[in-house]
């Protein structure tokens, strides 16, 4: 079993270079009690404080769900991927209507985009975008799996044995 702990205070140490992305996923009061009690957080308190989104008991179940997400963002256009994630970073401190500025320039910009025309083309033709030209991607005839450099970087990762 996998267990995280910020046990940095156990040697006279604070967590500061996690504490800034912990707050961000688990809020203060969960960042607050695990680093003040320095106890190990399992995988299933992780899910119960927001720190993990799924669990899976063994490596085929693992190797299943990270398919089915890769899958799942080969669907996604890259540059829509990577605009929403800066997205939510920008507008979340923002008020409504602050925000609303924000949202309304960047739906305005990218909608010219080369990929946003892809995407829109294909859903007006009844097809599937082809985002495999913005990811720089490859399908292999053996497998009919897709691969890029993401994938080529969790390579090793994903290899590495399961723990016991």
């Amino acid at each position: 079993m996998l267990f995280l702990s910020l046990s940095e205070l156990k040697l006279g140490l604070i967590p500061s270079t996690i504490a800034p992305f912990l707050l961000r996923k688990v809020g203060m009061k969960h960042l607050k009690y695990y680093g003040l009690c320095s106890q190990r957080i399992s995988a299933v308190q992780g899910q119960s404080i927001g720190l993990v989104h799924h669990l899976v008991d063994n490596k085929p179940d693992l190797d299943t769900e990270i398919a089915r997400h890769i899958d799942m963002f080969l669907e996604l256009s890259p540059q829509a991927i990577a605009r929403y994630k800066k997205m939510c970073e920008d507008v979340q401190f923002l008020s409504l209507s602050e925000a609303r500025g924000v949202t309304s320039e960047e739906i305005a910009d990218i909608r010219t985009t080369e990929e946003a025309q892809e995407g829109l083309r294909a859903f007006f033709e009844k097809r599937k975008p082809n985002w495999k030209k913005f990811f720089g991607m490859k399908e292999t005839k053996k497998y009919k799996v897709y691969w890029s450099p993401i994938v080529e970087k969790l390579r090793p990762v994903l290899q590495k044995p399961w723990p016991s």
